[in-house]
């Protein structure tokens, strides 16, 4: 995991905050390259920017949440990611069912295609 800032030190409470976001990311079982978390204080509205960025070995997520809270730009952001990741990890569970019963099918044909039919 890599965590960056921009415009702000940040507290051992809000990296471990951090840590615990990421730990929960890894509920979902997926092979996980990499989290980069980018935390920016933005002077100009007076509020905390937090950008994820996961990278898995066919997908990458993005995700940015602000707010005038950092704790809460840090659950929001996370939050966002744990709902893609759990729409991918049904988009896989389908992608699989599918294939599945294509491959059965496949092999309803191959079986029949060797058996001599007469008319």
């Amino acid at each position: 995991m890599q965590i960056t800032t921009h415009n702000l030190e940040i507290t051992p409470e809000t990296k471990r905050m951090i840590e615990e976001g990421y730990m929960s990311v890894h509920q979902f079982d997926l092979n996980i390259l990499l989290l980069r978390c980018d935390v920016k204080f933005n002077q100009n509205f007076q509020d905390y920017e937090v950008k994820l960025k996961l990278f898995l070995d066919e997908q990458t997520f993005y995700v940015c949440d602000s707010d005038q809270d950092i704790e809460t730009a840090i659950d929001n952001a996370f939050l966002s990611l744990q709902v893609k990741m759990m729409k991918y990890q049904d988009f896989l569970g389908v992608k699989r069912f599918l294939k599945l019963k294509f491959m059965q099918l496949c092999d309803v044909f191959n079986f029949n295609a060797g058996r001599n039919v007469k008319l």
